[in-house]
C-alpha cells in the first residue's frame, strides 16, 4: 500500500508560481488562474499509477512527473477546479486513502548564507529553478513541508501588519490634530448661532462626523495593531465586539444607500474570546449581506443580539438575493464562492465557521432565494463563578 505523503489542492495559480513551475516541467505547462493539484507517495513507482488514473478519470493535463526508487510525485492541472479536485477524489480511491492521511510535515533544516561567494552562485544557478542567484545577495534555503511555508507565509503577513501599523500610529496624531480643529471650530460656531438658525444644525452634523471620525481612525489602528494580547483568549462583552465593527462600517453601509436596524441587548454578554477574530466573523457577515442586497430596490440589513439558554447570540440578516439551495450546504466549505471572479475568495466564511467552532458554538444558515438570507451565531456565556 501507498504512502501518502503530500496531497496539495491550489485552486488558482499565481503568476509567479506558473512561471517557476513552468521553469521545471517536462510535461504540460501551467498557466497563471489554472487550478493545480501536487501529489507525493512512496514507493516512487506507484505514482505511474497515479498518473494514469487521473489523465483517465478527468480533463487534467500533468505537468510533472518524478519517478524515484522511495518517492513519487505528481503534478496536474485544468482550468477548471472541479476537474482537478475530481481527479483528487480518483487518486485517493485508487490508493484506498483519505487526504487526512497524508504525513504531518515537520522542519528539517534551516540555512541562512550571507553575502554569497561568485563560485557558489555558479553552482546554484547551474541547478537553479526559478529566480537567479547575483553575487553578493543572501541566501535562504529551508527544508520544510506545508506547515512550515504556512507559518513562514503568516510571518510575512505580520511583517506587513507591523508595517501598517506604525504607518497608522504615525498618521493618527495627524488626523486627530486635523480633526480636533475641525471639532473645535464647529463648536465655536454653533456657539455664535442661535438655537433657531438652520446653519446651527450644519454645524450639529461636523460635531457629529468629526467625532465619528476619531472613532474611526482608533478603530483602524486597533485592527492594524493585532498584538499579543490582542490574539489571546480573554473576558469580553460580545456587544462591544459588534458596536465596534458596526461603527467601522456603518458609513459605507449608508454611502451604499441601506438601512441598517439594530437591536442589541440590555445587558452585558460576557464569553472568553478573542475580541479580533469574533470582530472578523461580524465584518464578514455584515459585508457579505451590503453584497447581498446590491441590487435589491429597498435594501435592509438587521442586526439583533441576545441571550438565549447561556448563549450569546448574533443574527444577521438581510433582504437581498437569497442562497440557492443547492448552494446553501456548501457555503463553509473552503473556497467555495457564489461570488464571479475576483471578487471572493471563497475563504470568508469558512474562516468563519472555524472561529466560532473554536469557542464551542455554532453558526447557521436560513435563506430563501429571491427574499433573503439570515446567518445566526450562537456563542456559550462565561460561566460566573
Amino acid at each position: 500500500m501507498a504512502d501518502l505523503r503530500s496531497f496539495v489542492f491550489l485552486d488558482s495559480l499565481q503568476p509567479q508560481l506558473a512561471a517557476f513551475l513552468g521553469t521545471t516541467a517536462k510535461g504540460f505547462l501551467p498557466i497563471a488562474g489554472e487550478a493545480s493539484l501536487i501529489v507525493e507517495i512512496s514507493p516512487g513507482i506507484e505514482i505511474n499509477r497515479v498518473t494514469d488514473i487521473a489523465v483517465k478519470a478527468t480533463d487534467v493535463r500533468p505537468g510533472m512527473q518524478v519517478v524515484e526508487r522511495l518517492y513519487g510525485m505528481l503534478e496536474i492541472h485544468s482550468p477548471s477546479q472541479g476537474e482537478v479536485r475530481q481527479a483528487g477524489v480518483a487518486i485517493l480511491e485508487a490508493l484506498q486513502l483519505k487526504e487526512t492521511d497524508r504525513i504531518k510535515p515537520r522542519v528539517l533544516s534551516g540555512q541562512v548564507i550571507k553575502h554569497v561567494d561568485d563560485l557558489q552562485v555558479q553552482l546554484i544557478n547551474r541547478n537553479r529553478q526559478g529566480m537567479m542567484l547575483v553575487a553578493g545577495e543572501s541566501l535562504r534555503r529551508v527544508h520544510a513541508g506545508r506547515q512550515a511555508k504556512q507559518a513562514m507565509n503568516r510571518v510575512s503577513e505580520i511583517e506587513r501588519e507591523a508595517i501598517l501599523g506604525r504607518y497608522m500610529a504615525e498618521m493618527r496624531p495627524t488626523l486627530n490634530n486635523a480633526l480636533t480643529s475641525i471639532l473645535g471650530n464647529a463648536e465655536l460656531l454653533m456657539d455664535e448661532l442661535a438655537r433657531d438658525d438652520s446653519a446651527r444644525d450644519l454645524a450639529e452634523t461636523i460635531v457629529h462626523a468629526g467625532n465619528r471620525a476619531h472613532v474611526v481612525v482608533n478603530r483602524l489602528l486597533s485592527l492594524s495593531r493585532r498584538d499579543a494580547a490582542s490574539e489571546l483568549p480573554q473576558p469580553i462583552d460580545l456587544r462591544d465586539t459588534v458596536d465596534g465593527v458596526i461603527g467601522l462600517v456603518s458609513a459605507y453601509i449608508q454611502r451604499a444607500h441601506v438601512r441598517l436596524n439594530v437591536r442589541r441587548a440590555p445587558v452585558a454578554l460576557e464569553l472568553i474570546a478573542t475580541p479580533n477574530n469574533l470582530e472578523d466573523v461580524w465584518l464578514n457577515l455584515l459585508m457579505n449581506a451590503v453584497h447581498a442586497v446590491r441590487t435589491t430596490a429597498e435594501p435592509v440589513i438587521a442586526v439583533r443580539v441576545w441571550s438565549e439558554s447561556g448563549c450569546a447570540v448574533v443574527s444577521i440578516a438581510d433582504n437581498g438575493h437569497g442562497i440557492a439551495p443547492e448552494h446553501v450546504p456548501r457555503i463553509f466549505e473552503a473556497f467555495f464562492t457564489t461570488k464571479p471572479s475576483g471578487e471572493g475568495t471563497g475563504l470568508g466564511l469558512y474562516i468563519c465557521k472555524q472561529i466560532i467552532d473554536q469557542l464551542g458554538g455554532t453558526i447557521d444558515v436560513y435563506s430563501v432565494l429571491g427574499s433573503g438570507t439570515q446567518f445566526t451565531v450562537r456563542i456559550p456565556l462565561r460561566r460566573s463563578n
